[in-house]
């Protein structure tokens, strides 16, 4: 199930991974829960 906690736990793995600043502009797919699978976090 996709959850809030699920959804920092990624973001919190993908900084980790690709640091980012304020000044910078990521692209985003939507709906989430379709590229959250294809990123193999879990």
């Amino acid at each position: 199930m996709l959850t809030h906690a699920n959804l920092i736990a990624n973001i919190c793995q993908n900084e980790q991974v690709l640091p980012q600043t304020t000044a910078e502009t990521v692209p985003a797919v939507l709906p989430f829960f379709h590229d959250s699978g294809s990123q193999g976090h879990h």
